[in-house]
């Protein structure tokens, strides 16, 4: 009977916590419209506008969107939806979630002649980064080694500076996981060639992230 007891408790304070946990996400005094009744592209928009500084909020939105995404729905909106969701999540802590959002925008350009290969590089990218930051490393280095093998072929370079940098990050971690040698002078190897690109373009996050690496 004790144990009905408590277990009947827990279960109340499980889905207070939630409903607290629920109500928290929302921070109502910054809606200023009628999120129900709101068109896919306005929570879209909003999604996306909150994703760098309150991803809870963010997320809030993108899964009213998502209730609203459709066949109709362009790719190029179905895409931005995803990754941020995606972002988001991972910007929570819950890799799980932000890499199943990632793979669903991948399965978007499975068709892809061409034409989506700058999306495909950065969601290989986002995957990597995901994996590397739940410790599956081994899933890290084959998505950010798969983002780098397109950038090479496809020419487009805008996200090599920055792939480069997660590799490096990843045969960091492995490097030093396993004390192994190998491994950290690769980290060297493709924290210094991000460096130089990263130079060129002025970015100082990834400069910093690899001056980081190379001084460890």
């Amino acid at each position: 009977m004790l144990r009905k007891i408590l277990i009947a408790l827990f279960l109340l304070l499980s889905v207070r916590a939630y409903s607290q946990e629920t109500d928290s996400l929302v921070d109502l005094s910054k809606i200023t419209f009628n999120v129900d009744k709101a068109d896919f592209k306005t929570l879209l928009d909003s999604s996306y506008y909150y994703s760098n500084t309150n991803p809870k909020l963010a997320i809030f939105f993108g899964l009213k969107a998502l209730d609203k995404m459709s066949d109709n729905t362009d790719i190029y909106h179905k895409g931005k939806l995803l990754v941020t969701l995606g972002r988001s999540y991972h910007d929570l802590g819950d890799y799980s979630k932000a890499i199943n959002y990632y793979f669903d925008e991948l399965k978007l350009y499975h068709g892809n002649n061409g034409e989506y290969d700058k999306y495909i590089i950065s969601t290989s990218i986002n995957i990597g980064e995901a994996y590397r930051a739940a410790v599956d490393l081994h899933s890290a280095l084959l998505h950010l080694n798969k983002a780098i093998n397109l950038i090479n072929k496809s020419g487009i370079k805008n996200n090599l500076p920055f792939a480069l940098d997660r590799l490096a990050s990843v045969y960091f971690e492995i490097g030093i996981t396993n004390h192994d040698t190998t491994a950290i002078l690769k980290s060297i190897s493709y924290a210094d060639s991000s460096l130089k690109l990263s130079r060129l373009e002025q970015d100082t996050g990834t400069m910093c992230s690899c001056l980081n690496i190379i001084g460890a």
